[in-house]
């Protein structure tokens, strides 16, 4: 299946030439999760804060599903 991926914040800084406008066109497996594009992805888990497809929030086991587009927040820290 095809997905966008949209990486915010430095997220980014691991892949050369990531366009911010329109993200990362990847291929993956059918029936493929969250969990499955981050390994993919080469992002550790630890890195990622909250992930969104479209609006709604996702769990990292979900199913992922094609020609959605996949938002990947970095975790926010502040005070």
């Amino acid at each position: 299946m095809n997905l966008i991926v949209k990486l915010y914040g430095t997220l980014s800084l691991s892949f050369e030439n990531y366009d911010p406008t329109n993200g990362l066109m990847v291929e993956i497996p059918d029936g493929s999760s969250i969990s499955d594009l981050l390994v993919h992805l080469k992002i550790s888990q630890s890195r990622v804060g909250m992930v969104l497809i479209g609006k709604h929030p996702m769990k990292k086991e979900e199913p992922l599903f094609q020609g959605g587009t996949v938002k990947i927040f970095q975790p926010i820290f502040g005070g």
